[in-house]
C-alpha cells in the first residue's frame, strides 16, 4: 500500500492544501506550527474515521471537534492511495458526530464507486481496518511519534522517549521490564538452540529430527534417481532386443510364407506332370490308334463297319459265354461222374474222348472272339 497524494478542503489550520507523495519518502520541510500533525491526523482520518465522544465533558479533547474548521468551509478532503495494484479514492466529509459523517471510495481505473473492498463492505470506520488489518489506535503505534509525545530535556531523554514509544508496541510502558522480557527471550532461544537441551519438541531436536528425516529423503530420492538411470538402460536394452526379435519375427513370417508358396508350387508341378503323363498316354493311343487304322484318317474310316464290327464281336462273346457255362456244366457232371460212378475202360475213353473234343471247341470259339 503506498499513498499518492491527498486533498484537504479543510482539516484544523488546513485548507485547500495539496500534497504529492514522493516514491521513495516525503520530506515537509517546515516550520513548527505548520500543520504536520494536522496531516498526520488527517491521513488516519481518511482511513478510519474519527470517534464521537461519549460525554460532553470529553469532546473537546477529540481530533473531530480539535480540528472542526471555523466557517462553513467543507470539513474534510480526499486521499489516494494504490493498494493490491490498484488505484483508489477516498473522499470523507465530517460533522459534529459520526451520523453526520459521509465516505465515498472509488476504483479510478473503472471511475466507479465501491462499497465493499476485499470481500468486506466498507462503512464509516472500517476502511483503514479492511486494509491494513489493524485498528486505529494500532496504526497509530506503528506509524507516528507526535512531537508532544517526545520529551526535549536532553539527547538521551529524546532517544529514551522513542524507546518507550517503540516499546509500546509490545504492551510494555517500563524500560526494566522491557529489559527483563528481552533477556527471558534471549535466553528461551539459546535454551531452544541448545544441542543439550533434553526437551523433545525444543527448536534443536525438531530441527535435527527433520534434518535426519530431510537426509533420509535425499538419499532416498538419490537411490530413485540411480534406479530410474538403471531401469533406464534397461528399458533401452529392451526395447533393443524388442526392435531385433521384430525383424526376427518378420524374417520368420516371410520363411512361412515361402514354405506356403513352395507347396503350392509343388502341388502344382504335380498336377502339371500328372496332366503331362495324361497328354503323353494320349499321345501314345493316338499313335497306336495310328497304326491300327494303317495310316488312314479317322474321318476316312467306315464307322457304320466298325460299329456292325462291334455288335457282331458282342454277340459272338455272348454266345462264346453261354456255349462256354454250359461246356463248363457238361465238363462238371462228367468230372462229377467219374468220381462218383465205376464205368468200363470204354466209357472212360469215351468220356475223356468227349471232354477233349469239348475243350477244343472253347479253344476255337475262344480264338475266334
Amino acid at each position: 500500500m503506498r499513498i499518492l497524494e491527498l486533498n484537504i478542503d479543510s482539516f484544523g489550520k488546513l485548507e485547500n492544501y495539496n500534497l504529492k507523495f514522493d516514491q521513495k519518502l516525503t520530506i515537509i520541510n517546515e516550520d513548527n506550527s505548520f500543520g504536520k500533525t494536522t496531516i498526520a491526523q488527517f491521513i488516519k482520518a481518511m482511513f478510519f474515521g474519527m470517534k464521537t465522544a461519549k460525554g460532553k465533558g470529553k469532546r473537546l479533547s477529540l481530533p473531530r471537534f480539535k480540528y472542526l474548521p471555523w466557517g462553513k468551509t467543507t470539513y474534510g478532503g480526499n486521499l489516494t492511495f494504490v493498494y493490491n495494484g490498484r488505484t483508489y479514492t477516498v473522499t470523507r466529509t465530517f460533522g459534529e458526530s459520526l451520523s453526520n459523517d459521509t465516505i465515498a471510495v472509488k476504483d479510478l481505473a473503472r471511475n466507479v464507486n465501491i462499497d465493499e473492498l476485499n470481500g468486506i463492505k466498507i462503512t464509516r470506520d472500517n476502511l483503514g481496518d479492511i486494509i491494513f488489518g489493524v485498528n486505529s489506535e494500532s496504526f497509530e503505534k506503528l506509524n507516528f511519534i507526535q512531537q508532544l509525545e517526545v520529551l526535549y530535556s536532553s539527547d538521551e531523554k529524546i532517544h529514551d522517549d522513542i524507546n518507550v514509544k517503540l516499546r509500546g508496541l509490545f504492551g510494555h510502558t517500563t524500560e526494566d521490564s522491557d529489559y527483563t522480557s528481552a533477556f527471558n527471550i534471549l535466553d528461551d532461544a539459546i535454551k531452544e538452540l541448545s544441542p543439550g537441551n533434553q526437551r523433545r519438541n525444543s527448536l534443536y531436536n525438531k530441527t535435527d529430527r527433520e534434518l535426519n528425516a530431510t537426509n533420509n529423503l535425499v538419499f532416498e530420492a538419490e537411490n530413485a534417481v540411480n534406479l530410474i538411470s538403471e531401469n533406464s538402460d534397461e528399458l533401452v536394452a529392451l526395447k533393443r532386443q524388442k526392435a531385433e526379435n521384430d525383424k526376427l519375427k518378420t524374417k520368420l513370417e516371410n520363411d512361412l510364407k515361402l514354405v506356403a508358396s513352395k507347396k503350392i508350387l509343388e502341388k502344382d508341378l504335380k498336377d502339371y506332370n500328372a496332366l503331362n503323363d495324361e497328354i503323353n498316354n494320349l499321345n501314345l493311343q493316338i499313335e497306336e490308334n495310328k497304326k491300327l487304322f494303317a495310316g488312314n484318317k479317322v474321318e476316312d474310316t467306315n464307322l457304320v463297319y466298325l460299329e456292325e464290327l462291334s455288335t457282331d464281336l458282342s454277340a459272338k462273346e455272348s454266345e462264346f459265354n453261354k456255349f462256354k457255362d454250359e461246356a463248363q456244366t457238361e465238363i462238371n457232371s462228367i468230372n462229377a461222374a467219374l468220381t462218383t460212378l465205376e464205368s468200363t475202360n470204354v466209357e472212360v475213353l469215351f468220356i475223356k474222348r468227349a471232354q477233349k473234343e469239348t475243350s477244343e471247341k472253347i479253344t476255337k470259339l475262344e480264338n475266334e472272339v
